[in-house]
């Protein structure tokens, strides 16, 4: 079952006359490898650090199975260079990946980043190809640069999520919350307005680490010469010091985020709210009148596709994983310079502590007990979690896409790479030195065009039926799947005595993976619901540790599909009840939109078995 398909090309190298008088960096060394790779094993990636000789490289790809690759990394691109000068590899393509260069440099890091991402979707089998060396450099490059794809790893898994509640929960909150982002200002508005406002000026992010009680009261005295972006879970601590924030965000879905940080709270006036639209919708109704700049999330399919429908008017951020995220991307495209993070500790205190004193959300831990670790700006190692490890890598990623200065004013917690590390009252008193304006008041000055509002309506409007109709086209497709799962297990338990027999059989395989599972991978708006049970299928796949098709193989896969076009059923009929429920729960929105009452009631008549039952019920997060 070959879930994905990667064609994967060999990097070209341009070369110049000087690359190739560089001496023959190859073939001097006839070391061993460390370890022989396992060749027979299905979906493999074989990642060979630094492996030099041309004898090696060509063993391991005569070696490799039709559903493996090789990736060959060199620190120094000479290599690279010299091997490809010596060596064609025309007929490896699709098989063979090289990179060169120092993974610690930004730029490479986020390709070597980017480039993994892809592969991981298609390979869960990893086999490290390292030479015998005794060199200390060797052993500690490799080890480090391995690290370094298994934090990668960790982190594509988590951000790959494993709720298709979850997600679907969130496609529901972005079409509850749509005529609230139509009608209110958006971040692009608000920012071709007053962009030059903040060009240059400083930037205060306010986590709710356990270090923020140490150095928050000091921004009482600055609070009007810096923007003061606030995450939800450190509000409560800014209230407790008088201190307003211009902005409090929100990115999280869940009901316990409102619950939390926003239930039974009032806001000051002067408070704006910024988030994508995600958010649970009790949380934009504590923020109305113009207290609000609305967003989409962009790297995010239904943010994108929430911001396309709506004429892409509002505009897009990276949220990251986390509000602080959002909130450093967003003071980031307002052109702020520097970015100041507090309360980013990113790990427990000394104590085991999680937050600060007035957050809402607390918890400890014995720091003896603690299983995850990181390092703070000494070198030394602290306690902390695979979420919040995963939170710190996003924000490395971050700092390296920007080009703005970003001052962990911390003063404890994790060491978030590419950040200057000062104290707070450093930073507020070299940086926060003129008067900046309220962003409630610019709000008050920022109309929504009613024309806009009316277009917004038919586009969103058109945009959901679409979307229905992509998933409707779908659901047809894994009933006929269904269909031919269930023949070719019927054959195959009263035995297959002919070649058509077993044609049918294939046929069947085929045309799910073909039809069904490669149309899902290759639709960016099918394949963000269901990218995890997809992932691990084709883990289940990898478990075989064969690319051979047996009578038992057959079998694993017939049952894997049938497990997987259950799911599909079910989650995309919940899909469409979310989209018509989209419709329907906006209906004072849609009244005026032509077509609109007689397209609702086609529907909800089409469909009248997902109202029938709860298990299409989407169960709130």
């Amino acid at each position: 079952m070959d879930i994905l398909k990667k064609n994967v090309q060999v990097f070209k190298v341009e070369f110049t006359s000087e690359h190739y008088e560089v001496g023959d960096l190859l073939n001097y060394s006839d070391k061993e490898l460390m370890v022989e790779p396992r060749f027979d094993a299905n979906r493999t990636l074989h990642i060979a650090y630094a492996v030099t000789s041309i004898k090696h490289i060509m063993s391991i790809l005569d070696k490799l199975n039709e559903k493996s690759i090789l990736f060959v990394y060199y620190r120094d691109e000479r290599y690279l260079y010299e091997l490809l000068s010596k060596v064609d590899f025309t007929e490896n393509k699709g098989k063979l990946v090289f990179f060169a260069g120092d993974y610690k440099d930004a730029e490479s890091l986020n390709k070597i980043d980017s480039l993994f991402k892809s592969l991981f979707y298609s390979y869960s089998n990893i086999n490290p190809v390292l030479m015998q060396n005794l060199d200390i450099d060797y052993i500690r490059g490799e080890k480090e640069f391995l690290k370094n794809i298994s934090d990668i790893r960790e982190n594509f898994v988590f951000l790959i999520g494993n709720d298709l509640n979850d997600t679907l929960c969130g496609v529901q909150n972005r079409l509850i919350n749509l005529p609230s982002y139509v009608i209110n200002p958006g971040f692009r508005e608000f920012r071709e307005k007053y962009g030059y406002i903040y060009k240059n000026k400083p930037a205060v992010i306010i986590s709710s680490g356990p270090s923020l009680d140490k150095n928050v009261h000091l921004l009482k005295a600055f609070e009007n010469k810096a923007l003061i972006l606030s995450c939800d879970g450190s509000a409560s601590t800014l209230k407790r010091f008088d201190i307003k924030p211009d902005i409090v965000g929100s990115v999280e879905r869940a009901w316990e985020t409102y619950n939390a940080f926003y239930k039974d709270k009032d806001f000051d006036p002067q408070i704006v709210f910024s988030g994508p639209a995600v958010v649970r919708p009790e949380i934009i109704n504590k923020f109305i009148d113009k207290k609000m700049i609305g967003v989409f999330k962009s790297r995010d399919v239904y943010g994108d596709w929430m911001n396309s429908i709506t004429m892409e008017d509002k505009g897009t951020l990276w949220a990251g994983a986390s509000v602080a995220h959002y909130l450093t991307n967003l003071a980031d495209a307002l052109g702020c310079n520097p970015i100041i993070l507090i309360g980013q500790d990113l790990s427990y205190s000394r104590e085991g502590i999680s937050h600060a004193d007035a957050a809402e959300v607390d918890e400890s831990i014995d720091i003896n007990k603690a299983t995850e670790w990181v390092t703070d700006y000494e070198g030394k190692d602290i306690p902390s979690s695979k979420i919040w490890k995963s939170f710190l890598i996003t924000f490395e990623e971050i700092i390296r896409d920007t080009d703005k200065v970003v001052i962990d004013a911390t003063e404890g917690g994790a060491y978030i790479k590419g950040s200057q590390i000062r104290t707070f009252k450093e930073a507020l008193e070299q940086y926060c030195v003129e008067e900046i304006p309220l962003v409630s008041e610019l709000l008050e000055d920022l109309d929504v065009d009613e024309k806009y509002i009316n277009a917004a309506k038919e586009s969103s409007y058109n945009g959901i039926c679409k979307g229905i109709e992509i998933f409707d086209k779908l659901l047809n497709d894994i009933k006929s799947g269904r269909k031919m799962n269930r023949k070719a297990m019927s054959r195959i338990e009263k035995g297959i005595k002919t070649q058509k027999q077993l044609d049918m059989i294939y046929d069947t395989l085929d045309y799910v993976e073909k039809e069904i599972v490669q149309t899902i991978a290759h639709n960016r708006f099918m394949m963000m619901l269901f990218q995890y049970p997809v992932y691990s299928a084709i883990r289940a796949i990898n478990v075989l540790n064969t690319d051979k098709y047996t009578l038992e193989t057959i079998c694993y896969n017939l049952k894997l599909h049938w497990d997987l076009l259950i799911l599909f059923e079910l989650y995309t009929n919940r899909m469409i009840k979310v989209l018509i429920n989209g419709l329907k729960d906006n209906e004072g929105f849609f009244t005026e939109v032509s077509g609109y009452n007689e397209k609702l009631d086609s529907l909800v008549k089409e469909y009248e078995y997902l109202y029938k039952s709860d298990k299409y019920d989407t169960t709130p997060v």
